[in-house]
Parts: C-alpha cells; sequence; structure tokens
C-alpha cells in the first residue's frame, strides 16, 4: 500500500460551509461518516490530510450495537500472523482486542517524545511478560512498587485504537489542543478516488498514526509508491550528461528529468458495475545528481520483448508550498531600485534586513531515494491492464461524482 510520512507542526484546518476542518454526514442508508481535516506544515510545505471512519448510527446520531470492526486480529497475542475478523462495536475498547489487533492496524496518538516511547515499549512488554522492573524503569515512572507502576504506565500509554471512527473524534480534540510550537510525525496511507464523469483521480493521505517528535527534528515530507513504468518513463528533454571517455558514470549532470509512470490503487462502486486494481498517472521530477543517474539507468534497463510494464518502489519527496527564494532586482519597488542605484546599499544588505521571500506555491514530487532491498521487477502487464478505473458490462452507468456515499 502507497504510504506517506510528514514531519511538522499541528494546523486545525478552520473550513467554511463548504469544506469543514470537521463534520460528521449522516446518509439515508443510516451511514454517518467522520472526517477530520487537518495541515501538517512542514518548513515552507504545508500538507493536508484527514482521518476519517464511519458507522451506523440511530436517530439520535448514536452507533448502533450490531456494527461491526472489520480488522485484522490474532487469535492469540503470542500469534505470528493476523487474519481478517469482525469485532463486535461494544468490544472495540476492550484490551482483550486491542492486544490481538497488531500495530499496523491500529490508529495511534502518541504524545511522548522518542527516548520515552521506547522506554515505556520496553517497560509495557516486561509487565505483559510478568517480568521484575528494573531500578531505571521505576525510577522512570516515579514509582517504587509493581501495582503503581502499572497504574502509572496505564496513564502514558499511547492511545490506541482499531475503529477509524473513534479515531478521527479523538484526533480532531488532540489537534485542538496541541501546543503549536510541537513537532509531530504524521504518517498513513494514500487513498486514491476516481470520478468517472471527470475522469480524474483524486489523491489523500489517510492518517493512521500522530507520534510526537523532538523540537529540533528537521521538518520533512515523503511518500513511498510502488511505481509501474514502460521503457519510456524517462523524460531526458531537458536532462544532459557528461560522461568522459572510457568512464562510465558522468562528471557532470545538467537539467531536470521527468517520469511519467502509473500508480495503482483499488476502486469498486456496485452500483456502476466497476470493481477491481486500477492504475492513474503519477510524474515526478529527477534532480539532476548521482542519485537521479542511477534512477535513469534502472527506468531504462533493456526490456525484454515481452515485457511492456515493470514496478519498483520510490521514496518521492512532496513539495506542497511556496519556497524561500533570493531577492532578485527585479523584486524591488522604483524607490528601492533607485536607493541600491545610488548606492546606499546593495541587494544582500536588504534582503538581511527583510523577513524570507516566498516565490509562487509549487506542487509536486520530487524523487529522493530508492527502497533498501527492493529493485526493478517485470510484470506480465499489457497497456489494457494498466488503465484508470471503468465501468464494465453493457448496462453500467456513469457514476455521479456527488455520488459519496459507500452504502448507497
Amino acid at each position: 500500500m502507497d504510504n506517506f510520512t510528514f514531519v511538522g507542526h499541528l494546523r486545525e484546518v478552520k473550513g467554511n460551509d463548504n469544506f469543514k476542518g470537521y463534520e460528521e454526514k449522516k446518509f439515508d442508508s443510516g451511514w454517518t461518516q467522520r472526517t477530520l481535516r487537518f495541515n501538517v506544515d512542514s518548513g515552507t510545505n504545508s500538507y493536508l490530510v484527514q482521518a476519517k471512519g464511519g458507522c451506523f448510527t440511530d436517530d439520535k446520531g448514536n452507533p448502533k450495537s450490531d456494527n461491526k470492526v472489520r480488522t485484522m486480529a490474532k487469535k492469540n497475542k503470542d500469534d505470528k500472523k493476523a487474519e481478517s475478523v469482525e469485532i463486535p462495536w461494544n468490544d472495540r475498547k476492550k484490551d482483550s482486542w486491542l492486544e490481538k489487533v497488531p500495530a499496523y492496524k491500529k490508529f495511534i496518538i502518541d504524545n511522548e517524545l522518542p527516548d520515552a516511547r521506547k522506554a515505556l515499549y520496553g517497560i509495557r512488554n516486561a509487565l505483559a511478560e510478568g517480568k521484575a522492573l528494573t531500578d531505571e524503569q521505576f525510577a522512570f515512572l516515579g514509582v517504587s512498587d509493581l501495582n503503581a507502576a502499572k497504574e502509572a504506565e496505564s496513564k502514558r500509554a499511547r492511545h490506541e485504537y482499531i475503529a477509524e471512527w473513534d479515531f478521527a473524534e479523538i484526533l480532531n480534540k488532540f489537534i485542538s489542543k496541541v501546543n503549536k510550537d510541537d513537532m509531530f510525525r504524521v504518517s498513513g496511507y494514500i487513498e486514491i478516488s476516481y470520478d468517472v464523469e471527470n475522469g480524474e483521480a483524486y489523491k489523500n493521505y489517510i492518517v493512521t498514526k500522530v507520534e510526537r517528535m523532538p523540537a529540533d527534528t528537521e521538518p520533512s515530507g515523503y511518500v513511498i509508491i510502488d511505481t509501474y513504468f514502460t521503457k519510456d518513463a524517462f523524460d531526458a528533454t531537458d536532462w544532459t550528461e557528461v560522461i568522459p571517455e572510457g568512464e562510465t558514470k558522468p562528471s557532470e549532470i545538467k537539467g531536470v528529468g521527468i517520469v511519467n509512470a502509473k500508480q495503482s490503487y483499488y476502486f469498486s462502486s456496485k452500483k456502476h458495475n466497476i470493481k477491481g486494481t486500477f492504475y492513474t498517472d503519477i510524474v515526478f521530477e529527477v534532480p539532476a545528481n548521482m542519485a537521479g543517474f542511477a534512477l535513469k539507468f534502472k527506468l531504462n534497463a533493456k526490456f525484454d520483448k515481452d515485457v511492456t510494464w515493470k514496478h519498483i518502489p520510490l521514496k518521492l519527496k512532496v513539495v506542497d508550498g511556496a519556497p524561500v527564494v533570493d531577492l532578485t532586482y527585479e523584486m524591488l519597488s522604483e524607490e528601492q531600485k533607485m536607493d541600491i542605484d545610488c548606492g546606499l546599499y546593495d541587494l544582500k544588505e536588504l534582503q538581511a534586513s527583510m523577513s524570507n521571500i516566498y516565490g509562487e506555491k509549487v506542487r509536486k514530487y520530487v524523487f529522493c531515494g530508492c527502497i533498501p532491498g527492493k529493485g526493478v521487477e517485470d510484470t506480465g502487464y499489457t497497456d489494457e491492464d494498466i488503465v484508470e478505473a471503468h465501468a464494465t458490462g453493457e448496462d453500467a452507468e456513469v457514476m455521479s461524482k456527488d455520488d459519496d456515499d459507500i452504502f448507497a
């Protein structure tokens, strides 16, 4: 599953009547959908993310007891593998289920710093296995006996949920009270929805985990995407390499490479006879450096006559904001130009006296790395397989872009 990791400050979305930061929307089917939207401000970038979950509710808006939470769980907490389960709604917060659901299927809010998280992880494991705590662990909790340690740990343990319905509500309350200067790592998966009427795919960043980070953590934002490509994926129109005679690596690279590839997604609509895995465009820049040269080599590697599409997971930097730019003479007012022309100060001194100067907003992906141990793989796909979502069957209807009731 394609995923993301953003590091930055959390900021509420104030919203308006048409676009709300938090809302609960009930459909005629009785299904109520909670949606939380918020921003992760990461340096000069600002990423809009969301958490959402739903269930069937009664006339008063309360969840019905016959709801089920569909997830993965182990039969016994010590089992290695998890399997699909349906958890009764009223049991979803019980420790007996939380212990069986693997971490990758939980929704997590952790306001502890990394060192404290690591210490608490060791304490939780020791308590779960019935082991004695060390003096250092007792000191960390500020207690001296086992019962007090269990109580202290429970108050500091991270908040875990197995229902997105609960996660969206609690995360909304958490963000409204969080210190605006605190740094957090926000991670989750990329959800792609498709509007058949307009022929457009839309990407949403769906949050599953929020973890506090040290204040000096570097802001960052990247995605890891399973990328599908053909032999013509790398556009080298503005890419120049200088490879000395007898050498295999370039001594100089200029320009920017562009990759036009595909990203997969699952889409289903029984009403419109659409179901399956489909593919949408993903375009990203490749910097003029040795890592970019290595990617170009990978994407241009020999294609056998029977191979049309290949696959590789890639790490891409997410750019979504206005970058800081250097002040230029053309940006100045007429008075500032005259002052500089007369030698009252120079351009560098003027920029030093000003706050950061931002250019136009940019939204793009930029290649920044491969995944260790994951290389290029051949696929058996043809051009007919790598297509956008589409209706199948003679009687398939065109999907309405306003039809967002998944139980309609």
